[in-house]
């Protein structure tokens, strides 16, 4: 629904006419039937939120006049693309949450529950098509079956299912492949962060999961079989139910295995890896940024203080291990080196940064002292005077420009295990799952995810939701009093 369906549909419902509104606001008739015909729209959100005020609108009216106004202005992707990042990134700062798996209730009739049956049964309900998914996935933690291969051709939205995957985290030989339908729509492409929203829990934890995916319905591929598109298949079953989980079989016949292996087979070569993985310690500082060139983004609680940190800083406070020296020579190749406040470039990558975080982010570290972007156990709390010394580095590549803060004007809270890259020239977006000691990374070029991050960022600016410069200094300057005064 646009903004003038919404305006003409509401003063309809509320029989106030075009007449009367003109006389309650003062707003010319014409202008109004502007409004209600799609010829115009308000230039102002203060003309949206004064014409709700005078038609009396509720609280929930008036957010949705605002929120198609905006859909309007802006653009619905552009809107839709905040409103979806917003979810991602509520999930992703209740990270325990966000990756516990959900126990789920197992199917009654257990003992007509059989693998070696040749028989196919028929299932009729969301609850047993569930258990006996449950049951596929279970027996992959079997030992005589530890090297099981699990074929998943499922949307993720599936959440019942999706989050029964989560059990398999200890389970490092068993490999799970899952084909995903993603939008291709620009319009409508946010709808696929709705998706990657349930597949990073299972990528994170599971380390033999992989998601493949295309852009066509998976019922185009499956000919006959399109009535149940979501198929599980396992080296002796297969599971397979329709959109609504009303309908569905469970099988061990090696035709109809043999038949939907093949059906898996032939929809996986039409399609593309969403995500890549990376589990080790030195991908933080050697291989992560083989993703990036110039510029990179970040999306978390903290800035990346990264830039900011010299050999000396990092000799005191890194703890030792035998990665130690590496990691140090990493970072001063990636970001240059200092002496005092002046920075010292000596290689042309990342020479600018784009940081999307928090006041609360910056007063953490004030009062900590911790770089959460760092694996608590590779290092110590940084001292007041270090803590000062980078809040004065961070002064300097404001003042250069290389270094851009887009911080909320409101302190929302952003993911403090999860930290999320991007890259403008390749468009990849980066994910990595903070842990006490070490980071998992996944990686994906999908360019809708890229785009409606950047989206969400750029309406945010519109908005005037986010900081100026001068506003960001000012606020670094009194973390520095404070810290000097103490």
């Amino acid at each position: 629904m646009s903004f003038s369906e919404y305006f003409s549909n509401y003063l309809s419902e509320n029989e106030i006419t075009i007449p009367e509104l003109s006389k309650i606001t003062g707003i010319a008739r014409s202008s109004l039937y502007r409004y209600i015909n799609g010829d115009r729209i308000p230039s102002s959100v203060e003309t949206v939120e004064f014409l709700a005020k005078e038609m009396r609108m509720t609280a929930l009216e008036r957010q949705k006049f605002l929120l198609e106004y905006d859909k309007t202005m802006y653009g619905e992707d552009v809107v839709n693309s905040y409103i979806y990042i917003h979810s991602l990134i509520d999930d992703l700062r209740n990270t325990e949450e966000f990756l516990r798996p959900q126990k789920h209730m197992v199917m009654k009739s257990d003992a007509a529950f059989s693998f070696d049956e040749k028989t196919i049964h028929s299932l009729t309900t969301s609850h047993e098509i569930v258990s006996y998914a449950e049951k596929i996935i279970s027996r992959c933690k079997e030992p005589e079956f530890s090297d099981k291969e699990l074929k998943i051709i499922m949307q993720p939205t599936y959440t019942d299912i999706q989050q029964l995957l989560l059990s398999l985290s200890s389970e490092e030989n068993t490999k799970i492949t899952q084909i995903v339908c993603m939008e291709k729509t620009i319009e409508k492409s946010y709808i696929n962060l709705a998706l990657l929203k349930n597949i990073l829990p299972t990528f994170f934890c599971v380390s033999g999961y992989n998601v493949l995916y295309h852009y066509e319905s998976h019922g185009s591929y499956l000919s006959e079989a399109s009535v149940l598109p979501n198929i599980m298949i396992s080296d002796d079953c297969v599971l397979a139910f329709d959109h609504e989980m009303k309908h569905g079989f469970f099988t061990t016949d090696q035709t109809l295995l043999n038949y939907f292996s093949e059906c898996f087979r032939r929809i996986s070569s039409f399609c593309f890896p969403l995500m890549e993985r990376g589990d080790y310690i030195d991908i933080i500082v050697r291989q992560q940024f083989a993703y990036f060139g110039n510029t990179v983004g970040t999306v978390f609680n903290q800035p990346c203080f990264s830039p900011f940190l010299d050999k000396t800083i990092l000799e005191e406070h890194i703890n030792d291990f035998p990665q130690k020296q590496d990691i140090i020579s990493s970072l001063i190749n990636i970001y240059g080196n200092w002496d005092g406040t002046i920075h010292l470039t000596e290689t042309d990558r990342h020479t600018n940064i784009i940081s999307f975080c928090t006041k609360n982010g910056l007063r953490n570290f004030a009062e900590t002292g911790m770089v959460c972007e760092f694996p608590q156990m590779y290092y110590k709390p940084l001292t007041r005077n270090h803590i000062i010394q980078i809040f004065e580095r961070m002064l300097t590549l404001i003042n250069s420009d290389s270094y851009t803060y887009i911080i909320p004007k409101d302190d929302l809270i952003l993911p403090s295990e999860v930290q999320i890259y991007w890259h403008p020239n390749d468009r990849t977006v980066v994910f990595s799952y903070i842990l006490k000691n070490t980071v998992i990374q996944c990686a994906t070029k999908e360019t809708s995810i890229y785009s409606s991050l950047t989206n969400a960022i750029e309406y945010m600016k519109l908005k005037e939701m986010t900081m100026t410069n001068e506003e960001i200094r000012d606020f670094i300057k009194s973390l520095i009093e404070e810290l000097t005064d103490d």
